[in-house]
């Protein structure tokens, strides 16, 4: 086999949650590009129906679901086994941030980040691993953030929730080493053109977004960054890599 076949998904079918924008939609275009066979969720069906456009042409399923709907989940997968057969592949992308001081925050603010970005990803995974689901071997990634190993100003909520993505990922990946189940995170930072990037730099001056673009070193990323290293952990080519955080920040947290 070749070195470029390993890096391939040919008719892998990959789960992609929060499909319908940002890095979720170019995680879909990227592994479409591949050759996998992509399950696309989220709540809009009509930007789901943009992300499916932009795709290379294969067998592409959309799936209209509340991740943090518990009792919707056992449904979204049985819709996929039926459509789409075992799943190889899972990309937890579905995310909300939120820039609050900590005394503006309250229990509920912490539920309802924690519920995205943490339990529905958790919770997802459970299926995923269900051997009724799921492929012989299977590859699952979190989209953490660089805020979840780096502190930041009224992030706490925020960075709490991608913190626990990346502990949690490495418990279970070592609980499922041996049964085929890969588990791994990637953290990416700033990232310029998605709708997190818009909202994040119309709360910016001028000088703060500059100060902000000075920090990486290489610049900030592009939605492209992240689909190809979610490519990377999802294809062959990583086959010995698990419980890992891949960070992708353009230099961010090196100084």
């Amino acid at each position: 086999m070749s070195f470029i076949n390993d890096f391939k998904l040919h008719d892998q079918k990959i789960l992609i949650t929060g499909a319908s924008s940002g890095l979720g939609r170019e995680i879909a275009v990227a592994c479409s590009e591949v050759g996998a066979n992509v399950a696309l969720v989220g709540r809009n069906d009509a930007a789901l129906q943009e992300t499916m456009a932009l795709m290379k042409k294969g067998e592409h399923y959309s799936y209209i679901c509340d991740v943090t709907d518990g009792f919707a989940l056992g449904e979204l997968f049985n819709a996929i086994k039926n459509d789409m057969g075992p799943i190889s592949g899972f990309v937890h992308s579905a995310g909300i941030e939120l820039t609050l001081p900590l005394k503006a925050n309250s229990i509920e603010k912490y539920r309802n980040i924690l519920d995205v970005n943490l339990i529905a990803a958790l919770e997802l995974s459970r299926y995923v691993v269900k051997k009724k689901y799921r492929d012989e071997k299977v590859s699952i990634i979190f989209i953490s953030s660089i805020m979840g190993i780096v502190g930041s100003p009224a992030l706490t909520a925020y960075s709490a929730s991608k913190g626990a993505l990346i502990a949690s990922s490495r418990s279970a990946a070592m609980e499922y080493a041996d049964k085929g189940v890969r588990f791994n995170c990637i953290s990416p930072g700033h990232i310029d053109g998605t709708k997190m990037a818009y909202e994040l730099f119309d709360k910016l001056s001028p000088e703060a977004k500059n100060d902000l673009v000075l920090k990486h070193p290489l610049g900030l990323g592009k939605p492209r960054d992240v689909g190809n290293a979610s490519v990377f952990l999802l294809s062959n080519a990583s086959s010995w890599i698990t419980g890992i955080n891949l960070v992708v920040d353009g230099g961010y947290s090196a100084q």
